[in-house]
């Protein structure tokens, strides 16, 4: 789903293989890999809540996106899209205890 490039195993529990609830766990950090799990950490939550419908990105949006800033390596470039991904999940949902707005 993400390309993670060199960021692999970033639960340091040696094992290649986390999974999306591993990334909402992630810590932080002040190096690259720090940014990546920063950065994770809000992409899952971005790639549940576009599959809402309700969202206003895509999932094949918010991959391409995370695999972009990914790629870089640029911790940086990681936490600009991390606080944006952070402000659209934020959005909370349209529906309520009468339902959904019809799209």
């Amino acid at each position: 789903m993400f390309a993670l490039g060199p960021f692999v195993n970033l639960n340091g529990d040696n094992v290649p293989n986390d999974s999306l609830l591993d990334a909402l766990l992630y810590p932080g950090g002040p190096d690259p890999a720090g940014g990546a799990r920063i950065l994770l950490k809000q992409a899952v939550a971005a790639l549940l809540n576009s599959a809402s419908g309700f969202y206003p990105l895509t999932t094949s949006q918010v991959i391409g996106m995370v695999n972009s800033a990914l790629a870089t390596g640029n911790r940086n470039t990681m936490v600009t899209l991390a606080s944006s991904l952070q402000e659209l999940n934020r959005l909370g949902c349209p529906c309520d205890n009468r339902g959904c707005p019809p799209n």
